[in-house]
């Protein structure tokens, strides 16, 4: 089976799993890709959990993964903070991805003043005018912006959700200042894991369900984009400027175009 394909992205929400819970066919892509010897990375704006408790559930279904074959805004932004020498940070994620920040000088919950950085993800129900002010506070006070993505909004199990993006763009329109992006749409984000993967960039496809977010930003820094008719996918996403190099029914279908035969399971 001729591959037209060499590696893959994988994005984790909407694509892999729905309100925390695989899609059909999931678990046998993973295995038959791990199994194949097919490079790939999943990739995620997630800043709701880490990249531990990801890994740990894949395993739990009878993935093998490895935390490195995980890429998170998070995990990239300490990994960018380090190398910036910050010496404040205040962090708006969820507690449990808080993890990802061990070793980095984090200021205090609470504390208005006094950070070089702020470093904004989603919360879920923690985001609330209070915080959302505390935030205002900490950047006009000189603190540098760092979002965790841009996203819109994403699929969740009580529906569709407000992502970071949103958050970002209140704080960026209130203080005029330009975030620093770690995480999809950014190019930086792509090209991290298109440089751990070791595999050009134009026999490596991004799959995912958000046409822009996803697909199109990929191919920004030339990879291919697939977008899948699952998680938040509406019909309407087929008539935006971003034309797919494919589209899918859903992920099981990624796989011959990397020269897989698909299980008996599929």
């Amino acid at each position: 089976m001729d591959a037209e394909l060499d590696g893959l992205l994988l994005d984790l929400d909407g694509v892999l799993v729905t309100g925390g819970h695989p899609l059909p066919g999931v678990i046998d892509v993973l295995v038959t890709l791990l199994s194949s010897g097919v490079p790939f990375r999943i990739l995620s704006n997630t800043t709701l959990v880490p990249r531990r408790l990801i890994v740990e559930r894949f395993r739990a279904l009878g993935v093998s993964l490895s935390t490195d074959m995980v890429l998170t805004p998070p995990a990239a932004a300490a990994r960018w903070l380090r190398a910036q020498g910050a010496q404040a940070v205040a962090l708006f994620v969820a507690p449990p991805t808080r993890e990802e920040f061990t070793g980095l000088p984090l200021v205090d919950e609470g504390v208005e003043s006094g950070a070089d950085f702020v470093v904004v993800g989603d919360m879920g129900d923690g985001w609330t005018a209070s915080a959302l002010n505390r935030a205002l506070r900490l950047l006009v006070g000189g603190a540098r912006l760092v979002a965790l993505g841009m996203g819109r909004y994403w699929k969740a199990p009580d529906g569709l959700r407000l992502d970071t993006g949103a958050y970002v763009s209140a704080l960026s329109f209130a203080t005029g200042q330009d975030p620093v992006i770690i995480g999809k749409p950014a190019p930086a984000f792509f090209r991290l894991a298109l440089e751990s993967l070791g595999v050009p960039s134009t026999r490596v496809a991004m799959v995912g369900d958000d046409v822009i977010s996803d697909v199109g930003a990929a191919q920004q820094v030339g990879l291919k984009g697939i977008l899948v008719q699952t998680g938040k996918f509406r019909p309407e996403d087929l008539e935006r400027e971003v034309t797919p190099d494919w589209v899918l029914p859903d992920v099981t279908h990624v796989l011959p175009l990397v020269g897989v035969k698909p299980s008996a399971n599929q």
